[in-house]
């Protein structure tokens, strides 16, 4: 026997279900890294060890603590505003550390290898480490991930076009 009730039920299950494999395949779609274009990204990363090495003799440390740019893909140039804090620790008359904060723009090249695994990696040269990307949402995002090898830190953000 035909129910109205169920059967409309079953249609609008359906109908849903397949709205949402529509909608959330894009978001997760790995693409391929573009080769034109220009993406602004913010990249944040904390630096907890700064106070661990503060040890009250005066030490200073030194970390970025966020970065805000742009990824041009046709001339292969990373432009960024880094922002730096130096943390001096407390010594004599003073008895707690210090912070200072300052900003700084770079521009530099980079080439692009990959991918291996679905992750692309920016290389900006030998003392500038370099950055790995996963391409998402058909190319319109790029998800980052800072890799240096003789430093300590590490930051990730996004890229949107």
């Amino acid at each position: 026997m035909f129910n109205f009730k169920n059967q409309f039920a079953r249609i609008t299950m359906s109908i849903a279900a397949l709205t949402c494999a529509f909608f959330t395949q894009s978001a997760f779609a790995i693409s391929t890294i573009p080769t034109t274009g220009t993406c602004g990204f913010v990249i944040s990363g904390s630096f907890p060890f700064i106070g661990v090495q503060l040890n009250g003799s005066g030490t200073r440390a030194t970390g970025a603590l966020n970065w805000l740019g742009t990824l041009d893909f046709g001339s292969n140039t990373l432009k960024v505003n880094v922002v730096s804090q130096t943390a001096t620790g407390a010594t004599g008359s003073v008895t707690t550390p210090t912070f200072v904060n300052a900003q700084q723009q770079y521009s530099v090249p980079f080439t692009v290898s990959g991918p291996t695994n679905g992750i692309y990696a920016l290389n900006f040269g030998a003392d500038n480490g370099s950055m790995n990307l996963i391409p998402v949402n058909g190319g319109a995002t790029l998800l980052m991930q800072q890799f240096v090898s003789d430093n300590a830190g590490g930051k990730a953000g996004v890229c949107q076009f």
